[in-house]
């Protein structure tokens, strides 16, 4: 037996595999409910997906958050997996370019080939090591990078003009020049970047709707941003906007939000 669950924020219900693969009928109710299956243990600890072979044409979303499972080979074998994502560490992955009918990645995508130019992807989130921001050719809708802190720049695309949402963390000079090319991104989150340059692009982003700053040490050109009118604008954390910048947001027609951080509970 497994258990099934669902959580608030997550578009459909989950089956946890803890150690005991699903049993007949459950498969059925996982493909005609259009479930995930969540991998947190194999059977007997095992190190690999080798038990989810017999189903591996029936899983459509798969997400592995084991510690013990890192080959993940098979995934090469579920033609028709729609979306993978990998909490943990990975020792064998897969060629992704297999999957034909994959639309969403999220992990470590040193250990997945395919990933940067896959033909059906749309949404990607990963974590990004190098200097030099990534390329991405495939033809992305949502995307969430995670940077060192020695990453600088936006990253760059064969194809902008799909994304709507982009979620930047960690970077150490992030110039957002260029960002006028995403013409139909409705929604930017900038977390932890150490320097924010050339700000004003964002003015010339017709269809943005949310922008986030958070953590966000540096911010040039502030006063660019108070021209912000038709954008909810949310800061929180340690951001360089004083007194006097507040001041000016509510004097202006820009939506600008300033929460607070929740105060540790003692």
């Amino acid at each position: 037996m497994v258990d099934f669950v669902t959580f608030e924020g997550l578009p459909r219900g989950l089956a946890l595999i803890q150690g005991t693969l699903p049993s007949r009928r459950e498969w059925k109710r996982i493909v005609r409910d259009d479930l995930g299956v969540n991998v947190l243990q194999m059977p007997g600890a095992a190190v690999d997906l080798g038990g989810l072979r017999p189903f591996a044409s029936r899983i459509r979303h798969l997400t592995v958050n084991s510690a013990s499972c890192r080959d993940l080979s098979d995934v090469a074998l579920m033609s028709e997996l729609r979306s993978l994502a990998v909490g943990g560490l990975v020792d064998v992955g897969a060629d992704l370019r297999l999957l034909r009918n994959l639309e969403s990645f999220g992990g470590p995508i040193e250990s997945f080939d395919g990933v940067l130019d896959h033909p059906t992807i749309v949404s990607l989130a990963f974590e990004w090591s190098s200097a030099t921001p990534p390329h991405i050719s495939a033809g992305l809708e949502s995307l969430s990078v995670g940077y060192s802190n020695k990453t600088v720049g936006l990253p760059t695309f064969d194809d902008s003009t799909r994304l709507r949402t982009m979620a930047i963390d960690g970077a150490s000079t992030l110039s957002l020049a260029g960002i006028e090319s995403c013409s139909a991104l409705t929604r930017l989150d900038l977390t932890g970047c150490r320097a924010i340059e050339d700000a004003e692009r964002l003015l010339m982003l017709p269809s943005l709707q949310r922008l986030w700053f958070e953590n966000c040490l540096a911010i040039e050109p502030q006063t660019a941003l108070l021209d912000l009118v038709d954008v909810e604008v949310g800061v929180i954390g340690r951001n360089p906007f004083a007194v006097a910048f507040r001041s000016a947001a509510a004097e202006s027609n820009s939506k600008w939000s300033f929460p607070s951080l929740p105060r540790p509970k003692v």
